[in-house]
């Protein structure tokens, strides 16, 4: 038998706005998060009041469609943290894998109080800047008790540069002028729910706030960068379709800020240090069988269609294998006998996953073809006969 080993997944609904946060419009029904296993639990030393903001003065809505007037830089510095660092527990850089694909955004973990409850965490404008985005829709949800719940959230996208966005994700409200300039109720869904504005921020000025998704508790940062020259194993995939063009453009907005800045982030950075180049990685290895994998080939892709057509995220998360399908999610924990990191893989391995007690067997036919059989039980001894077959 296959191994149907569900994966709740994170949504990924994000309007399309340019290459500033684009994604999809409305793309998965999942209703909660895969997070586990979660990053260990840190209770934040204090709950500090945040900082005086300036006042943000509201402008009309701009015309239909994203981005402001704009001047080029590439390189932007970002001179204010975007959120109050004593309540964050930890951060997963991106590129994230999430479901059967990755997405180019960090998650951000909250910290909790002394008496265990998840702090509410400021949002703040990092850089001068102008919200040219707010998309405000309802979303279904699975909360801590396992409760089906309607979640309203706020997604958000704003201009630095003619180059540079950044973004976030999971805003439980908003203040100040972005707050006025919001739709007054939400969407049923995020299909043709943005609102396209013009509202200038300056660095430090209070946006909102977030208690994260309700059962993993976090919330997301969204930084895309037009100059950004991120390699693919098929890069005109990435060039060519939907969100795929968003993890082209990936940037690690953490490498904007000042050093001092810059070394507090990383401190929260899972599994890197601030000595590293940049905290955005590349899902794919070419030659082995790390990174994402389609459905078809790109030429016979119908390029119209907006969903690239994802099936299959091999990658790492709080040091977990996670291997991804649609359907199934196979994870493979650090001290596990087949725990083979698979940036190197580079011809076949099966990975077995004592959590789902099923096996992802996995061989790389040509460096733009993967064959993989999942089932129930231990690894065997050689592929089954019944295999998929994925494409860069």
């Amino acid at each position: 038998m296959i191994a149907m080993v569900r994966i709740f997944r994170r949504p990924s609904i994000i309007p399309q706005l340019s290459l500033g946060l684009l994604l999809v419009g409305c793309v998965d029904s999942t209703t909660a998060e895969a997070t586990d296993p979660d990053p260990p639990v840190i209770a934040a030393q204090a709950n500090p009041a945040p900082t005086q903001v300036a006042q943000i003065q509201p402008q009309q809505q701009g015309p239909r469609g994203p981005g402001a007037a704009c001047e080029s830089d590439p390189s932007p510095t970002f001179t204010t943290p975007f959120t109050d660092m004593s309540m964050i527990q930890a951060i997963l850089p991106p590129a994230v894998i999430s479901g059967e694909r990755f997405k180019n955004r960090s998650y951000i973990s909250i910290a909790q109080d002394a008496d265990g409850a998840f702090f509410e965490v400021p949002i703040y404008a990092p850089v001068d800047s102008t919200l040219v985005s707010i998309t405000y829709f309802t979303q279904p949800a699975i909360d801590a008790n396992d409760r089906q719940i309607l979640m309203e959230l706020y997604v958000l996208d704003f201009q630095v540069s003619c180059e540079v966005h950044y973004g976030f994700d999971h805003v439980d409200r908003l203040v100040g002028a972005v707050g006025a300039a919001a739709p007054p109720e939400p969407a049923p869904d995020t299909r043709d729910a943005a609102v396209y504005v013009n509202v200038p921020v300056k660095a430090g000025d209070l946006i909102g706030f977030t208690r994260g998704t309700p059962r993993a508790r976090n919330w997301d940062w969204i930084v895309t960068n037009k100059a950004a020259a991120n390699v693919f194993a098929n890069p005109d995939r990435y060039r060519s379709q939907g969100d795929l063009q968003t993890l082209a453009a990936g940037a690690c907005g953490y490498d904007y800020f000042p050093a001092d800045i810059r070394s507090q982030f990383y401190a929260l950075l899972h599994g890197l240090t601030d000595d590293a180049d940049s905290c955005f990685a590349v899902p794919d290895e070419a030659g082995a069988i790390a990174g994402g994998w389609f459905d078809q080939r790109l030429e016979d892709r119908d390029l119209q269609n907006f969903d690239p057509g994802w099936a299959v995220a091999i990658g790492t998360a709080y040091d977990q294998i996670r291997i991804n399908t649609v359907d199934a999610s196979v994870r493979i924990d650090a001290d596990a006998p087949t725990y083979l990191d698979p940036r190197g893989v580079t011809s076949e391995h099966c990975y077995y996953s004592a959590r789902s007690r099923g096996f992802a067997y996995v061989r790389l036919v040509t460096p733009m073809e993967l064959a993989m059989a999942m089932g129930n039980g231990q690894c065997p001894d050689q592929m089954p006969t019944r295999f998929t077959t994925y494409y860069r």
